[in-house]
């Protein structure tokens, strides 16, 4: 017999522990599941990824507009209204570049200082929107 065998021991009952209850399937699955060891890792990749751009000067007439949906979205934010907005995420420190991003949110409040504090957490200053939509019910 050879010591690779098994032989001996291939027919003998399976070993039931008179203390630890059986572990469900799922928990056994679980600890082979692929984990992130780098948290973040992946958010940091693609936003390094984006191409950086000079942050934009809005024309007379996009800056209007946006103040007057920032005025709208005051008038009616008892409702938490759900906005589109595409805004500024400042990379190098002085402002001078970054990406442009588009969200949809649900705006909890406007603070004293101008920002758009949304229900994700996110604070959005106002002079960083490039647009900034609501969006009604029947749009969604």
């Amino acid at each position: 017999m050879k010591e690779d065998d098994y032989s001996d021991i291939i027919g003998l009952p399976h070993h039931v522990s008179a203390h630890h209850e059986r572990m469900s399937l799922y928990n056994r699955a679980a600890q082979f599941s692929p984990f992130a060891a780098l948290t973040g890792y992946d958010d940091a990749l693609e936003k390094s990824t984006k191409r950086l751009e000079n942050r934009r000067v809005l024309a007379e007439e996009q800056a209007k507009s946006v103040n007057e949906t920032i005025h709208e979205i005051h008038a009616i934010i008892g409702t938490r209204p759900l906005v589109r907005l595409t805004y500024f995420v400042e990379v190098i420190k002085d402002g001078s570049k970054g990406y442009y991003e588009t969200i949809r949110a649900h705006v909890r409040r406007i603070d004293e200082i101008n920002r758009l504090c949304l229900e994700n957490g996110l604070q959005i200053p106002a002079s960083d929107l490039i647009s900034a939509e609501i969006i009604k019910d029947n749009e969604e």
